[in-house]
């Protein structure tokens, strides 16, 4: 099984794009076959 790679989406302020960002390439990398785990935390 091959290694994971770990995708932090950082911005500066609230609403620039940051989760249309992440779930538009989670949807890419699905479509592709690439299994994708998505993960939120708040603090």
């Amino acid at each position: 099984m091959a290694r994971g790679t770990l995708r932090i989406y950082l911005g500066a302020a609230p609403g620039v794009g940051k989760t249309y960002a992440a779930l538009d390439e989670a949807h890419r990398r699905a479509e592709r076959g690439t299994d994708v785990v998505v993960g939120f935390v708040e603090t």
